[in-house]
């Protein structure tokens, strides 16, 4: 009975209290994407392509190509038939609930890094229940060039689903959006 009274106890109690508190109020419904609707009406098309399903840093697992025309290298897959490229990356953060404001920002990054990067059409939304994101762009390096990103948003983990493709293969970002369509928890 000692343990009950003595003074760390309470302290322990009460940081627990509060951690549990801020969890909860931080991302209480957040996680579910309960007040988004869902980036996708219908679900896209499946492919003609060879998937397998890939570990998402923790916060689920979505399909990936996997089949002889793509080249991978760790999450980089590349299709130089297409000159597409498909990137998997992740942040540690806690921007859950700010997802506009790492919306936007990481906007202002695409432009630093391609600085006549366009930015196009954007929606905040959830897919499988998840907060996450899609956002476009456009391009020329040389060659005109497409965007078309996912993020999802964890509690202290942000993950970029992120594909580039030459204008002429517009019609390959419909495997992008089958991709990130086929996230789950």
């Amino acid at each position: 009975m000692q343990f009950f009274s003595h003074p760390a106890f309470f302290v322990v109690l009460l940081v627990a209290f509060v951690g549990i508190l801020f969890y909860v109020r931080t991302y209480q419904g957040r996680k579910r994407g309960a007040s988004f609707p869902s980036l996708f009406d219908t679900p896209p098309p499946q492919p003609n392509v060879a998937l397998s399903r890939r570990n998402l840093e923790g916060i689920g697992t979505i399909e990936v190509p996997s089949g002889p025309e793509w080249e991978r290298e760790g999450n980089e897959f590349y299709n130089p038939a297409l000159g597409m490229s498909i990137i998997i990356q992740n942040q540690i953060n806690g921007f859950s609930g700010r997802e506009q404001a790492y919306l936007d920002s990481y906007n202002e990054v695409n432009l630093r890094d391609a600085p006549n990067w366009e930015r196009g059409p954007e929606q905040l939304g959830q897919i499988a229940g998840h907060v996450a994101a899609r956002t476009s762009g456009r391009f020329h390096n040389g060659t005109a060039m497409l965007t078309r990103d996912y993020i999802f948003f964890a509690p202290f983990t942000t993950v970029f689903f992120q594909s580039r493709v030459p204008a002429e293969h517009a019609d390959a970002l419909a495997l992008t959006d089958y991709l990130a369509s086929t996230f789950r928890r």
